[in-house]
């Protein structure tokens, strides 16, 4: 936890919040401490994707979800359920010449259609290939389903000097990460590779597919340092819905590597391409400096998910880094590990330039593992306005049990950063594991959420999280069998068959961990295999 005493961007926060605390008060106290599960939805065989859009029908509230298994002839499956998982429906099978594997989750666009993207795909040809991805839109009664734009194939690109390869295209590679409406007609997004350098996109699509354009390709890998850094200090490998302002007209993301130290940047750009500002590197982990194994640092390493805008202040995680933010002196605070930080960042320090004084950069949160560990995913802002949420892949010991890892919910108290945190919900394995990182807050007041694996199905889960301390009716947990298509669409939801499953396939791409699995055929094509094993790794 980050010290005021020792830290001054603490007392920074501190007149922020007084600054702001009249009508903070105002809303009353309703900040999740405890939270109940309820389950929703439980699957038997599935790969649940990162998140659901809620959608409301009839007075029912419903929430759309994508699924990530894929086989030879369907590329994984869209879903909905309503909030009380009593009516549950596949209400599109993407087919071979879609894509294949929307781990993005859905976007709810404001003319009713929902936005995705697939990580690979289409299948071009008689065999299949992974492809580099594409955005697609479809009705929410399952029809209309188009694809916007599909993403270049990879070529290899090799460094003359250093024989260093890297896999590059014209507008990038692989969008793992879900769109952003800027209530423009335009749709964002970031891809984790491809672009001129290889090193990720920003890039924009109106909503009917017309006028894609790429907005940024992140800068050039050094060869001699692969993916750790690279000459321009941008960044590389961008993760994460990104934030659009629409007041300053800027877009804000982060990338996971790349800055000044390897371990990754938060950025900003201009909606219209202009102005792109690394505002922050995060620093090399102690032990770079003092020769031992040791992961800690300052603010953090390895920033994901989509900052969350607040007041004019910025708010985020990193998986890895930190435990040593009560003095920034190159020595963990404690444990040698670096379990992950939330972080935040007053806009108005942030300089014309974009860059800012490490200073007030400030850690509101160190995890120490006991509390959870390894934050991923968007942060989410309760309806109350008083409370953030976020999503941990390591559990802390509370109803999980001691030594468990099966991933939590904690919450932040926007009136008192330094001590505000709280675990609201440590998950049992009954109830979810390997939680997807992305919530949302319900029309109802409620959170949801999925989680990969577990559950009452072991197949994962959509499940529900109250403050109130109410139950709901049990969800539906009849473990149904994704590779058992059904004609009848009530109660029955699929995703896949025949004989090949990418199962694992979406597994590596829930890692970030992009595989070569296609042939290319054309001549100035390489396989995907050789490019990255070559790269070293993605």
């Amino acid at each position: 936890m980050a010290d005021s005493k020792k830290n001054p961007g603490c007392q920074l926060w501190g007149l922020l919040l007084l600054s702001i605390s009249p009508w903070l008060t105002a809303l009353g106290d309703t900040a999740y401490n405890t939270l109940t599960y309820n389950n929703v939805m439980s699957f038997g065989i599935s790969k649940t994707a990162a998140g659901v859009a809620q959608v409301p029908v009839n007075g029912q509230l419903f929430f759309y979800g994508t699924l990530t298994n894929a086989s030879l002839y369907s590329g994984g499956a869209i879903y909905r359920t309503s909030s009380d998982g009593l009516i549950v429906e596949t209400i599109y099978q993407l087919q071979e010449t879609d894509g294949f594997i929307p781990q993005s989750g859905l976007l709810l666009g404001r003319d009713n259609n929902l936005y995705g993207t697939t990580l690979y795909g289409p299948k071009v040809g008689v065999n299949l290939q992974a492809g580099s991805g594409t955005i697609f839109r479809l009705g929410l009664d399952g029809t209309g389903y188009t694809t916007l734009h599909k993403f270049d194939d990879l070529v290899a690109t090799t460094d003359s000097v250093s024989g260093f390869v890297t896999a590059t295209n014209s507008d990038g590679a692989f969008p793992v990460d879900a769109l952003t409406d800027g209530n423009d007609g335009f749709l964002y997004g970031v891809t984790t590779r491809g672009g001129v350098n290889g090193t990720g996109t920003i890039f924009r699509v109106r909503l009917d597919g017309n006028s894609f354009q790429v907005l940024h390709s992140f800068g050039k890998i050094n060869p001699t340092t692969g993916y750790n850094a690279n000459y321009t200090h941008e960044g590389a490998t961008p993760a994460g819905t990104l934030m659009f302002d629409q007041v300053s007209g800027f877009l804000y993301g982060v990338t996971k590597s790349g800055g000044d130290a390897g371990n990754g940047t938060l950025y900003r750009i201009q909606a219209d391409g202009s102005q792109f500002q690394t505002i922050f590197s995060f620093e090399q982990f102690n032990g770079a400096i003092s020769g031992r194994n040791d992961t800690t640092n300052c603010h953090g390493a390895v920033p994901t998910g989509r900052p969350m805008l607040v007041n004019d202040t910025l708010y985020g995680v990193t998986e890895l880094g930190g435990n040593d933010s009560s003095n920034c002196n190159g020595n963990s605070d404690g444990s040698t590990t670096g379990f992950g930080t939330v972080y935040a960042v007053a806009v108005k320090d942030i300089s014309g330039s974009g860059l800012m004084d490490s200073s007030k950069f400030v850690t509101i949160h160190d995890f120490a593992g006991s509390d959870g560990q390894s934050p991923f995913g968007d942060l989410v802002l309760g309806r109350d306005g008083l409370t953030l949420y976020g999503v941990t892949s390591g559990g802390a010991s509370t109803s999980a049990g001691a030594g468990t890892s099966l991933g939590e919910v904690f919450s932040i108290d926007l009136r008192n950063l330094t001590s505000g945190f709280n675990v609201a919900h440590a998950f049992a394995s009954n109830e979810g594991q390997s939680p997807t990182g992305f919530l949302i807050q319900g029309n109802d007041g409620y959170l949801y959420g999925t989680a990969t694996g577990g559950g009452a199905c072991s197949g994962g889960a959509v499940f529900q999280l109250r403050n109130d301390g109410s139950t709901n009716s049990g969800g539906n947990i009849s473990c149904q069998n994704l590779y058992a298509a059904s004609s009848n669409t009530s109660n029955s939801l699929y995703g896949g068959g025949g004989s090949f499953s990418l199962t694992l396939l979406g597994i590596l791409a829930f890692l970030g961990i992009a595989a070569g699995l296609r042939r290319l055929q054309k001549s100035n094509q390489v396989s995907l295999n050789w490019i990255l094993g070559k790269m070293g790794k993605i």
